[in-house]
């Protein structure tokens, strides 16, 4: 095909959609937890597909972690079951050998007889925190979550520093992209650990200005990390010159009335439909998964938009 041919198509898919046909790939890094890692491909299965039609570019994704049920472009991830962030942290530039499940660790910048080269993605997808309030929670009914709001976001917040620092300075071509924490009520835990009695949720409801259905379990923390994510961590990074951007996931999980997308008994376990999950409150089933893809999609395509 002669070249002013070819001018003449891209001219027409830059009018009409806004994007430039890309010449390689996309690069992602998915990094977080089990959240992340997901089933059957988690939210990476769905995002490679939405973004091939907003931005008809395709994706390849980068971590030590593989995921079979993928094509080969997409196995790669860092999502990391059980993990909190300072130990997704110490694994981007060095190995901890506590965790057996770093694959080496350095992920970043590889080398060290891991196999594998440094990594320059062009967008990293953060999600993590949940399980740094899992293990917050504590075994102390006389000194549950509630009396510790404090030290416990004050711990959320020097991990997610520290981890989002070493990207930064490590990456400072990548865009980082915060996913915060989706909802978490997980019906397995006490409230008397976590201080989620029925006065406190309708105290925090009203701080939050939120639906006390909302307040479940940890969900409360939940909320505030985001918000600080949102509201004060991110627009600081930015005024740095920092390529960072707060993902609202979180919303893709609530109903027009303001509770959770299946946080009630009506939902049978395992659900495949629009609960949004597969288990007690904590991991997306298929449903979840798409629409937290939804929201990554959305956020990558603007900032690819020409």
């Amino acid at each position: 095909m002669r070249p002013r041919v070819w001018l003449a198509i891209l001219v027409t898919v830059v009018m009409t959609t806004g994007f430039a046909l890309a010449a390689e790939p996309i690069s992602i890094m998915p990094l977080g937890d089990s959240i992340t890692a997901g089933s059957d491909g988690g939210y990476r299965k769905p995002l490679a597909q939405k973004l091939g039609e907003v931005c008809h570019c395709s994706i390849s994704t980068v971590g030590s972690q593989s995921d079979p049920s993928l094509p080969p472009a997409q196995q790669a991830h860092e999502g990391h079951p059980g993990w909190r962030i300072d130990q997704l942290s110490d694994n981007l530039l060095g190995v901890n050998p506590v965790d057996a499940g770093a694959h080496g660790g350095y992920w970043l910048v590889g080398g060290h007889g891991t196999g594998r080269a440094a990594i320059h993605p062009t967008f990293v997808t953060l999600m993590a925190g949940i399980n740094d309030l899992n293990q917050m929670i504590g075994d102390d009914p006389h000194r549950p979550m509630s009396g510790r709001s404090d030290q416990i976001l004050q711990t959320l917040q020097q991990r997610m520093q520290k981890l989002v620092g070493t990207l930064t300075d490590t990456l400072p071509d990548s865009t980082i992209l915060f996913g915060g924490c989706i909802p978490y009520a997980n019906g397995l835990l006490d409230d008397q650990l976590t201080g989620a009695t029925p006065a406190n949720r309708a105290a925090w409801a009203r701080q939050d200005q939120v639906n006390p259905a909302q307040e479940l379990g940890v969900n409360h923390w939940v909320l505030r990390f985001n918000q600080w994510l949102r509201d004060t961590y991110v627009p600081e990074l930015q005024k740095q010159g920092k390529k960072v951007y707060y993902v609202d996931v979180y919303s893709k999980f609530i109903l027009p009335d303001g509770t959770v997308r299946g946080w009630n008994n009506k939902e049978p376990e395992n659900s495949a439909g629009p609960a949004g999950y597969r288990d007690y409150g904590l991991h997306p089933n298929a449903f979840g998964y798409a629409q937290m893809a939804d929201a990554w999609a959305a956020e990558i395509a603007k900032r690819m938009e020409k």
